[in-house]
């Protein structure tokens, strides 16, 4: 019989973090905000002296002149970062941040409070007076242990939000 971890339910992938292994670094220019990321031994900016035409390999500059770039660990969670920027360039949102910890907090018995890990949220900004915290999660689904994580933020008071 197969250990639990290795079961296939929901989607989901067969090992914990999996998804983060096969998961493509993707390059926004700062400046243009163009997306840089291999595919098919191309880069998908579509400039042919664009570097990043191998997985992971940084491109050196970029179409515009920039060679200031922001490096995102998948090609959804870049996808929501442009779409979040695009939103605070329009005054939609405000005080756009990436890569936000919070503490995850178990209450004991006693009533004191325990903590039992961190939890990294990809973006928290503020919408019409409320603070929002965002996760962009790929359409494959979440592990178990990101799973847990969304429910202890959940407890606590500070549910998170999935973007697509």
């Amino acid at each position: 019989m197969k250990p639990a971890y290795l079961h296939k339910r929901h989607g989901r992938l067969n090992a914990q973090h999996a998804a983060g292994a096969m998961a493509i670094r993707v390059y926004v220019c700062e400046k243009c905000e163009i997306r840089h990321r291999p595919k098919d031994g191309v880069c998908i900016c579509h400039d042919r002296n664009c570097a990043a035409k191998t997985r992971n390999t940084p491109p050196v500059q970029c179409r515009c002149g920039s060679i200031a770039f922001t490096a995102f660990p998948s090609d959804t969670e870049a996808k929501a970062w442009l779409g979040l920027r695009f939103l605070e360039k329009n005054n939609l949102i405000t005080e756009l941040r990436r890569q936000v910890w919070f503490d995850l907090l178990v209450y004991g018995p006693d009533g004191q409070a325990v903590k039992v890990g961190a939890y990294v949220a990809d973006f928290v900004y503020v919408e019409k007076g409320k603070t929002i915290i965002a996760d962009a999660k790929p359409k494959s689904g979440t592990d178990d242990l990101a799973d847990l994580k969304l429910k202890i933020m959940g407890a606590m008071g500070k549910p998170v939000k999935i973007l697509p």
